[in-house]
């Protein structure tokens, strides 16, 4: 028997619970009362828009906002970036400004990624001013960051500036944003 983790099983019963609402059928857990509550559709804050994300990394200390525009700018998760090595202020970029480089993602997949040169150039001026010289980009005294890292340095910021964002949302706007720019350059 194959093991399911709580939120897949969740996940499958959400996915029930709307596919009866859909239908117009009663609520399927009705008899369970209020101990299962799931709800018809989870609504995920995100901001509005570019003048937000920059005001939030505003907020952000210098490392964390450069972190922070590597997940805007690239489409970049969290341990990736985190795991960026340190030749990556060396790839060359291509005659439209834009440096691809492959990166090992989730689960060990490689991928290519594209950052703009302005954004190479941001973290090449980080890395030398870096005072001990390790094989990554983003380190403390030479060893890797943790993820939890990030996430602390968001809460600041969020409760700081009152924009509910978290890192893995600025790949999501990374995607839609690349998405719309597809969509308008193919008409």
């Amino acid at each position: 028997m194959l093991f399911r983790s709580k939120n897949y099983r969740m996940g499958r019963l959400r996915g029930f619970y709307e596919y009866c609402h859909l239908l117009g059928l009663p609520n399927p857990f009705a008899e369970l009362g209020n101990s299962l509550h799931l709800p018809v559709q989870r609504e995920e804050p995100r901001p509005v828009g570019t003048a937000q994300v920059v005001r939030f990394c505003e907020a952000l200390g210098e490392r964390d906002a450069l972190l922070a525009k590597v997940m805007f700018f690239s489409g970049m998760r969290r341990g990736e970036v985190l795991s960026l090595p340190r030749s990556i202020v060396s790839v060359p970029a291509d005659k439209d400004g834009i440096v691809r480089f492959m990166i090992c993602g989730k689960g060990d997949k490689e991928r290519k990624v594209r950052m703009p040169v302005f954004l190479q150039r941001e973290l090449a001026a980080w890395a030398a001013k870096q005072k001990v010289r390790c094989g990554w980009l983003f380190h403390r005294h030479g060893k890797p960051l943790h993820p939890d890292t990030i996430g602390a340095a968001f809460l600041r910021a969020r409760e700081k500036t009152k924009i509910n964002n978290h890192p893995h949302l600025l790949r999501h706007i990374y995607a839609i944003d690349r998405k719309s720019t597809r969509l308008n350059s193919s008409h």
